[in-house]
């Protein structure tokens, strides 16, 4: 019976962040850290435009502050924003919540 073979994972360092890659059996190189690149450079795309208060549709108020936000991003990370964002209830066209 012969053994049988394993991917190897791999991580690798990019000026990203950490990547993987994964060498398959026939050593096809499945370069995910590209992916994670991609994340990245758009997450910090992304934050920069909040930063600067750019793009923003929101503003989320908390008893001392206030966070300017994209709504988008708070409904994708959150079933709660979500909910509120798309739920057709005052709260969807507000711009303060």
């Amino acid at each position: 019976m012969q053994n049988a073979v394993r991917p190897t994972l791999v991580a690798t360092a990019t000026k990203f962040g950490l990547g993987a890659e994964i060498q398959s059996p026939t050593g096809l190189f499945l370069h995910t850290y590209l992916q994670l690149c991609y994340v990245f450079k758009a997450c910090n795309v992304l934050n920069d435009l909040r930063k600067n208060g750019q793009l923003c549709d929101a503003v989320i108020r908390v008893e001392d502050g206030h966070f300017t936000v994209h709504r988008a991003i708070m409904s994708a990370c959150s079933p709660y924003f979500r909910a509120l964002f798309t739920n057709g209830m005052h709260e969807t066209d507000k711009r303060e919540v």
